[in-house]
């Protein structure tokens, strides 16, 4: 049976199309179509972009995107570890170990019975005291660490009240030099559980096999956490922090939008509305077609990303304007009022931006929607 990227190579092949057509045609870079076909899974910056660009470049190749996901994920299970079960064999004789369970309980009913009951009362509770003092002192031996992770991927055991230590890079107040600042993450646990403490960034708890994205000081995704393992001897849990590489128009999208419109592309730009007296607040309307990850940003507040799929939509209310980054053009469906917005083809990454500009010599508004790619 072939491999997943043994699938799309083939399907490529033979429909003659060079990697070369296939990065113009999807705008997926040639970076991460040939990390699809060679199975370097690694080379994404998350397993969300991984299985978007795979979906879209599976049905750009015409071929059926929830079996080549289904087969990614085959992939990905047949490079898992033999189970721990497997691997010491069978258990041990079950009948054998409840006699001499029940051997115990009839030795300590005779010593009961010599010595009294408060005997053994005192017995139980110097044992439950030595057992206290022993989890007591196996504490003192872990004592909370501070964790630097090392860019741009660290695995690791944390334990409750460790705090690992982010760098994120931000522009310094004074003259817009680069800097950097801390984001501190307290790790706890809760159970089967770790929690992770961030302060006003939030705060999560994961199970075992999930993740999260950590946002840095703009709000944007900068940090990817996976929950390992769980549960170790002593408590702990490892963890894995991947570092998501920002990419072109992702960080604060709406921030130049100014010079995007005064100096953009026509065939890129729709006028929706010209000559408001003022900014008005409208309705961005969004329906989806098929599957797509996509990443908006009203307003200039929080950047919010989700998964959506066939039938699925969203009604933004916006201000002053609206960013969008998506995964599939084609499987977008965005209106404001009457006006779709010409986002893309199929399989096509878009970055788009709807504002409110100013007509300085009018001293009128008017609103632009324009592609940023």
């Amino acid at each position: 049976m072939k491999t997943i990227g043994e699938v799309l190579k083939s399907a490529r092949e033979e429909k003659g199309i060079t990697i070369d057509q296939a990065v113009h045609e999807t705008n997926i870079s040639r970076e991460f179509i040939e990390a699809l076909e060679s199975e370097s899974f690694d080379k994404f910056p998350a397993e969300t972009y991984l299985i978007g660009f795979l979906k879209n470049y599976s049905g750009f190749l015409e071929l059926d995107s929830d079996k080549a996901v289904g087969l990614y994920r085959s992939y990905i299970l047949s490079l898992e570890p033999t189970p721990i079960e497997e691997l010491i064999g069978p258990k041990k004789n079950v009948v054998a170990r409840r006699f001499l369970i029940w051997g115990v309980f009839a030795v300590l009913a005779v010593l009961a019975g010599f010595f009294g009951f408060p005997w053994l009362i005192d017995v139980v509770g110097q044992v439950r005291a030595g057992r206290t003092v022993a989890i007591e002192n196996s504490d003192e031996k872990l004592p909370a660490r501070e964790l630097h992770p090392e860019s741009p991927f660290w695995e690791g055991v944390v334990r409750s009240s460790d705090v690992v230590v982010l760098e994120d890079t931000v522009e310094v107040a004074t003259g817009g030099d680069a800097g950097t600042a801390e984001l501190r993450l307290v790790i706890g646990e809760v159970g089967d559980r770790i929690r992770i403490d961030g302060a006003e960034f939030g705060e999560w708890l994961m199970m075992l096999g999930e993740e999260i994205h950590i946002p840095n000081s703009s709000g944007q995704p900068a940090w990817r956490i996976y929950l390992k393992d769980i549960g170790l001897i002593g408590g702990g849990a490892v963890i894995e922090i991947q570092e998501i590489a920002s990419k072109k128009g992702e960080t604060d999208l709406l921030a130049g939008s100014a010079r995007l419109f005064d100096g953009g592309d026509e065939e890129r730009i729709q006028v929706l509305r010209e000559g408001a007296t003022t900014t008005e607040a409208f309705v961005l309307d969004i329906v989806f077609q098929d599957f797509c990850l996509l990443r908006y940003q009203v307003d200039s507040k929080k950047a919010i990303e989700s998964y959506y799929g066939e039938g699925d939509s969203i009604r933004l209310d916006v201000t002053s304007g609206v960013a969008l980054w998506g995964s599939n053009a084609g499987a977008v469906n965005a209106k404001i009022g009457n006006e779709e917005l010409k986002l893309g083809r199929d399989g096509e990454v878009f970055v788009y931006l709807v504002n409110w500009i100013i007509d300085e010599i009018q001293g009128t508004y008017d609103l632009f929607a324009a592609s940023a790619r």
